[in-house]
């Protein structure tokens, strides 16, 4: 969901890192499921893709089931 919404606003990875307050690298690890946005990441990017949280998880948006992710632990 975030790549897909991402490339409909037409920003690049560094213009969406950079309205959200994080790294290049950081939006690509969400784009590949490698990493899941922190909860006031998740609202700032809602508000930007006019979605909700709900939305941006349901659609695969960088929830990927694993332990660490169950557990509440940040994979960065």
């Amino acid at each position: 969901m975030i790549k897909a919404a991402r490339k409909e606003k037409k920003l690049t990875q560094e213009q969406l890192a950079r309205g959200v307050g994080v790294s290049r690298s950081t939006v690509a690890m969400w784009e590949t499921n490698q990493a899941t946005p922190r909860a006031a990441t998740l609202l700032k990017l809602a508000d930007l893709f006019g979605c909700t949280v709900d939305e941006l998880l349901r659609e695969g948006g960088g929830v990927s089931g694993s332990a660490e992710e169950e557990a509440g632990v940040q994979v960065f």
